[in-house]
């Protein structure tokens, strides 16, 4: 796993679920929200719920700060916005920095000023996973049932398979926190809201990967309106 601290574009919204539904999946806890039977399920070959996947960091998160004895953050409309492009854009870009080569997407202060926020106490953490488990790290290749590539993990003897939504945001975690300038802002006393973006890609030499961006802020304003209008059309 790459962390930093400060390819294949995908579908923003799983079919069928709209504004609402999203809300709801936010609005659970930690505890409801990883009980749902599809939380359990793996990402896809050929495809990955962006939606599941980033409520999946987020409600982690709350349990980190929980952990701490510190207040669950609140969704952000605009910060998950603001995170989806940016996962995006590194994906399309191929980088893996904090600070974009795209003209008005520069910095971290140019990003939030998109959203509509100024000077406002902010952090942000951005992260790239394999799709596919990392288990012990060295790997047999063999030939699978269906002619592809299998991979066999050499201490375990186990085939490696894709994430699970809930064991790739453990693993997004465990990794931020044992980092201390991601643990510092994943349980930042000052910040009330997170938003989370992913996007899948390739990444070094042509891995399939999960690009994670979070971003967090002290406060929000009316751009929460616009921003899931954008995320979700039907919202608008």
């Amino acid at each position: 796993m790459i962390l930093a601290a400060l390819g294949q574009a995908v579908p923003a919204t799983r079919p069928g679920r709209d504004a609402a539904a999203i809300e709801k999946l936010y609005g659970m806890g930690a505890a409801d929200f990883f009980k749902l039977p599809e939380v359990q399920g793996r990402i896809r070959k050929d495809s990955v719920d962006l939606v599941l996947l980033e409520v999946a960091v987020f409600q982690q998160t709350n349990r980190e700060r929980a952990v701490h004895n510190l207040p669950a953050l609140k969704h952000s409309w605009a910060m998950q916005l603001m995170a989806r492009q940016h996962s995006d854009e590194m994906v399309k870009l191929q980088y893996f920095e904090h600070e974009s080569p795209a003209a008005g997407n520069r910095t971290l202060a140019d990003r939030l000023k998109n959203v509509g926020l100024v000077n406002v106490t902010a952090g942000e953490n951005i992260a790239v996973l394999p799709a596919k488990e990392m288990g012990s790290g060295t790997y047999i290749v063999k030939e699978g049932p269906d002619g592809g590539e299998l991979l066999i993990d050499e201490v375990t003897r186990k085939p490696i398979d894709y994430y699970a939504y809930e064991g790739l945001a453990k693993a997004a975690l465990e990794q931020w926190m044992n980092s201390p300038s991601h643990r510092k802002n994943i349980l930042d006393k000052r910040f009330v809201f997170l938003g989370v973006g992913g996007a899948r890609g390739p990444y070094d030499k042509g891995q399939d990967s999960i690009y994670l961006t979070q971003n967090f802020t002290a406060t929000v304003n009316a751009g929460e309106s616009k921003a899931r209008g954008t995320l979700v059309p039907e919202a608008k």
